[in-house]
């Protein structure tokens, strides 16, 4: 081989490097672009996980004040107090008042199908009540119109 085609050869081999290196060069741009896309999105899914669970532990804590609302429904009526009255003394709807007092007794009746202790548990959960609270007592839901019953009675 001449000196002519060792210098071309060196010289497309040269060409070839360059070319290399700047294929090396953007790909590290892409590369760093696509890093900082990928942590976007992985911030961007971690607040969407955690919104859920922020939403799932509001529906809990509206589940409770619905039990618990709805158990004062059913405190008022036990009185002897009218179902229309009762609306009008707690600015709700008449509709709003037989759902909730409904949602006391679908948890009691859930209970009930989980025996005595599983009353005691689904209230507990319902209403928020941790270890030494209402639960100890063997406090269950009341029946409509009734007081809780009592491990005593």
């Amino acid at each position: 081989m001449g000196q002519t085609a060792r210098k071309a050869q060196r010289g497309r081999a040269g060409e070839r490097d360059a070319r290399l290196e700047k294929a090396r060069r953007r790909r590290l741009e892409l590369d760093q672009d696509r890093e900082a896309r990928d942590a976007r999105v992985d911030a961007a899914v971690a607040d969407v996980y955690q919104a859920q669970d922020e939403r799932e532990a509001a529906a809990r804590a509206i589940e409770a004040a619905h039990v618990k609302i709805g158990e004062a429904i059913a405190r008022i009526l036990a009185e002897g107090v009218a179902l229309a009255q009762v609306a009008e003394l707690t600015e709700l709807s008449v509709n709003q008042v037989q759902r909730l007092r409904a949602a006391v007794a679908e948890v009691k009746h859930a209970g009930d199908r989980a025996g005595r202790s599983g009353a005691v548990q689904v209230v507990a959960s319902a209403v928020g009540a941790g270890p030494g609270q209402d639960v100890e007592a063997g406090r269950s839901l009341p029946p409509a119109g009734g007081r809780p019953a009592t491990a005593a009675s």
